[in-house]
């Protein structure tokens, strides 16, 4: 499943978004979790709570539908940057743990910027084991191209993202630390 929104926001919360971008990037490569229930501190966090709504309808039926919170981070590339691969995200301490792979609901990708190469999305994942490709090779892919303020969601499949991002992901119970 891949769905796409253009103009989700207004000017002014892309602008804070644009201006709080680089602050939110540190050691721990900028990872952020918000709980779904807690108040938004700044602009991101308010941002991933109106994302869950657009995909959920609301964050009651986010809680519904298992989603505990939302782990997300910015990523700044310029065009000399291109060290992207394809990837699936996943909760990284229990893949790191346990050796299982756990994926989000859904992965997200907000354009703060237009221009650079696009997100490509592949119709495929991994076993719950994190070694054998579902389906083996992919079959069809989605590119998506950067626009600001444009959305992209998409299930847990491989993919790999490009430029000034906002990353959001819905996490569910199985994957909260």
């Amino acid at each position: 499943m891949v769905s796409s929104w253009s103009n989700v926001f207004s000017s002014a919360m892309l602008s804070v978004l644009e201006a709080e971008a680089p602050h939110l990037i540190s050691e721990d490569r900028g990872i952020n979790f918000k709980r779904l229930r807690t108040k938004a501190r700044f602009a991101a966090e308010a941002a991933t709570d109106a994302l869950t709504k657009l995909l959920y309808g609301s964050i009651k039926d986010a809680e519904k539908a298992g989603v505990v919170g939302v782990k997300f981070w910015v990523n700044l590339r310029d065009g000399l940057q291109q060290n992207n691969v394809f990837h699936m995200d996943k909760d990284e301490g229990l893949t790191d743990e346990k050796g299982v792979t756990i994926a989000p609901l859904f992965t997200s990708v907000l354009y703060l910027s237009d221009g650079g190469p696009p997100t490509v999305v592949l119709n495929q994942t991994f076993d719950r084991t994190g070694w054998v490709k579902i389906p083996n090779l992919p079959t069809s892919a989605l590119f998506a191209f950067p626009r600001r303020n444009r959305v992209v969601f998409c299930a847990a499949t491989f993919h790999m993202e490009s430029t000034a991002v906002l990353q959001h992901l819905s996490r569910t119970s199985l994957e909260s630390h």
